[in-house]
């Protein structure tokens, strides 16, 4: 398992560099032109629009920049979290007789945590460092961080299911579509409700992974 989360860090790094690197010049860009107007308006969408912590249709509907930044922040994780699935898929018979499903799925959900948790901590430190924000929100970092691995855990259950359990996979997708409807602020979620829910999430990934085989994912 120690070999398919380097080999999976290092492919997304190498592969998808350009892709990464352009997000993060997006939000650092846009936090150091207008971070002034902040400072002088203390305007919420500076701090949303950088960190990405507030999912709520108004604000995607009202601000076009901020609404583009957010979307890009979830998009690039959940793609990148599909991208190292399909690259397994795409070497399926050299591969999958190495590792049972469930140190394979798990493999993949580390792996995305410690992407997710670089990615956000460079971008967390040039706002902290700023001085526009205190060390409190390091701790709203770390909430962040554990709500998109949560949220790539949920998508990892769809495309376990899919095959298999076709049902389920859409229950699950329409839980995503409903926190998105319905809004979510990560700033106010308590970080071990926020910890709780990604362990519930974490431990039916594993029992799902017992009722799975590699060839379900074939379809």
């Amino acid at each position: 398992m120690k070999y398919i989360i380097i080999n999976d860090f290092t492919f997304l790094f190498q592969k998808y560099y350009k892709i990464i690197f352009c997000y993060l010049f997006a939000c650092l860009l846009y936090f150091y032109l207008i971070r002034d107007i902040y400072v002088e308006t203390q305007e919420f969408y500076l701090i949303n629009g950088v960190l990405s912590l507030s999912i709520d249709l108004n604000i995607l509907i009202s601000n076009p920049l901020v609404s583009s930044l957010i979307i890009a922040s979830y998009s690039l994780f959940i793609g990148l979290s599909i991208v190292i699935i399909k690259n397994d898929m795409d070497n399926y018979d050299n591969f999958f007789f190495r590792i049972s499903l469930k140190k394979w799925i798990i493999s993949k959900i580390i792996v995305m945590l410690m992407v997710i948790f670089l990615i956000n901590l460079i971008i967390f430190l040039n706002v902290i460092l700023s001085k526009i924000v205190g060390l409190e929100y390091f701790i709203i970092m770390i909430k962040k961080v554990i709500f998109i691995s949560a949220l790539i855990s949920l998508i990892y259950l769809i495309l376990l299911f899919y095959n298999k359990f076709r049902v389920i996979s859409f229950l699950l997708f329409f839980v995503i579509i409903g926190v998105v409807l319905i809004g979510i602020d990560i700033q106010r979620i308590n970080i071990f409700f926020t910890i709780i829910c990604w362990f519930i999430i974490f431990i039916i990934v594993n029992i799902a992974s017992q009722f799975i085989k590699f060839s379900d994912l074939k379809g």
